[in-house]
């Protein structure tokens, strides 16, 4: 790479317009490619260098008021594809909530939603979060959503709600590990977290129903957990992987990706 400060191309015998092809082939590896900043750089240093050859030479005030009307021009475009991407985001996310929480009562009608025993359609939706972290505050008000239909009250929006949000975190961490290019392991933190969250909250339930800490009992929670856990298991097993296998194989990766931050 030949640099721009060794190379006097006014002594070399050839016409202004290859050399001026020259002067810029020479300069463009210093200032790099593809970005208006560097033409603007490139422009300040025609100015001061004065070897474009009889040109007349720009002044810094002219150079100075183009950089910085691209600087503006770029930080709009900027601003614009940013706003873009929340609202991509935050619409993604209204979806999935709404989604869940659809799901949610349409188990309730069955009622598989709420209790002891657990087969909320919803939880299949739980593996998203290994796609898009869109997916991740979606989940977790879709599940207050839905859990204002619970008989159990504050007590669910709190743990079920606590619940959901700490699995969706779990699934995008564990979202990586990957056997040919699928996260298997996307309905995992689910299972675990509501077994363990939504478990001690029915463990702590009296005779009434009526949520007490005094309820709990060892022989509860692992009775309550074990109950939690397989009705999710069976979820995310039966619907959650193949939505995972789906999403990857009908080229959606990309599309959720998108709506990142």
């Amino acid at each position: 790479m030949v640099a721009h400060q060794n190379l006097n191309l006014a002594r070399l015998p050839i016409p202004p317009c290859p050399r001026i092809i020259l002067l810029c082939l020479s300069i463009i590896p210093s200032f790099g490619l593809g970005r208006k900043e560097n033409f603007a750089q490139a422009l300040l240093f025609f100015s001061k260098s004065r070897i474009l050859y009889k040109l007349p030479a720009l002044a810094p005030a002219a150079v100075s008021r183009n950089i910085l009307t691209l600087n503006k021009t770029n930080y709009k475009e900027r601003t614009i594809m940013s706003n873009k991407t929340n609202v991509r985001f935050l619409a993604l996310s209204a979806v999935i909530a709404a989604l869940y929480a659809a799901l949610t009562y349409a188990a309730a009608m069955l009622n598989l939603a709420y209790g002891p025993v657990q087969l909320r359609f919803s939880e299949a939706l739980t593996v998203l979060p290994a796609f898009t972290p869109a997916a991740i505050p979606g989940l977790a008000v879709g599940c207050l959503i839905a859990n204002l239909g619970s008989p159990l009250g504050m007590v669910d929006w709190v743990f079920g709600t606590a619940a959901t949000l700490l699995a969706a975190l779990g699934t995008a961490a564990v979202s990586k590990i990957q056997y040919k290019g699928l996260p298997l392991l996307a309905p995992l933190p689910p299972v675990i977290l509501n077994a363990l969250v939504v478990g001690l909250e029915i463990s702590c339930l009296n005779g009434d129903g009526a949520f007490t800490w005094s309820a709990f009992t060892l022989a509860n929670f692992g009775y309550s957990a074990l109950t939690v856990g397989l009705g999710e298991l069976a979820v995310c097993l039966v619907l959650g992987l193949p939505l995972v296998v789906l999403l990857e194989k009908a080229g959606l990766r990309k599309m959720l990706a998108a709506s990142q931050l």
